[in-house]
């Protein structure tokens, strides 16, 4: 790759200390995916920048490729830290789930801006919300269904018949009553109507509208994590 002068906006997700004034910023970018840039002396008091470069702030980086997956960070500036969201702990965690999700999933370098786009919304979305683990199950769900891990309607694994009524879902795959598998996760009727409503939803107005039925975040996490496992 040749080394070459980028600018791009991006969240950050996380970021590592690296020697003594250094440090790693993981970054979701508009343009790039995942990045991760070596920001020198920006942990240094001289440099100024200790509020920017902080987990759950939306930045402009002008950065520097370099031979392997760690860019070097020329420059930083802030465009917004949130400050609404962090007024409330249950959202402050809701936006800090939303990193962790992605940090786990998204390659390094895989360009999504349509996903950017989705997480820089239910960022802004989540203070205005009363229960925001509507927020951080929907963004679960519209991954999987971004990445083609999710399909509407469900269908059986065997039969292929579609999953209206209950479903059964074990590892990566899905079943209909008659072919699920002991130990499948089991949903239930009112489950997969919120699923399916939480797949579908198209405004931040129709979210407002959705109830989640009781263990129905735990169940999707789950649901989640076995398909991005797959």
């Amino acid at each position: 790759m040749s080394e070459s002068f980028q600018r791009t906006e991006g969240i950050i997700l996380r970021t590592i200390p690296f020697r003594d004034y250094d440090q790693i910023l993981v970054l979701f970018t508009q343009d790039a995916g995942l990045i991760k840039l070596l920001y020198k002396g920006s942990r240094s008091k001289k440099r100024g920048v200790q509020g920017i470069c902080m987990p759950l702030t939306r930045v402009e980086v002008i950065f520097k490729e370099k031979k392997g997956e760690i860019f070097s960070c020329q420059e930083i500036s802030l465009l917004d830290s949130y400050r609404p969201l962090r007024q409330q702990l249950s959202s402050l965690e809701a936006g800090c789930e939303l990193l962790q999700v992605l940090y786990a999933t998204q390659w390094v370098g895989k360009p999504s801006p349509q996903l950017y786009a989705l997480l820089k919304y239910y960022l802004e979305k989540i203070p205005a919300i009363p229960y925001p683990a509507i927020l951080t199950t929907s963004f679960r769900l519209k991954l999987l269904k971004h990445e083609g891990l999710l399909t509407f309607p469900l269908r059986c694994s065997h039969c292929q018949q579609p999953l209206v009524s209950q479903a059964y879902s074990y590892q990566s795959d899905l079943f209909c009553l008659q072919h699920h598998v002991p130990g499948s996760l089991y949903l239930q009727q009112k489950e997969l109507d919120v699923l399916y409503k939480l797949m579908d939803c198209k405004t931040f107005q129709d979210l407002t509208q959705v109830l989640l039925p009781a263990d129905f975040k735990a169940k999707m996490e789950i649901f989640f994590k076995e398909r991005m496992q797959k």
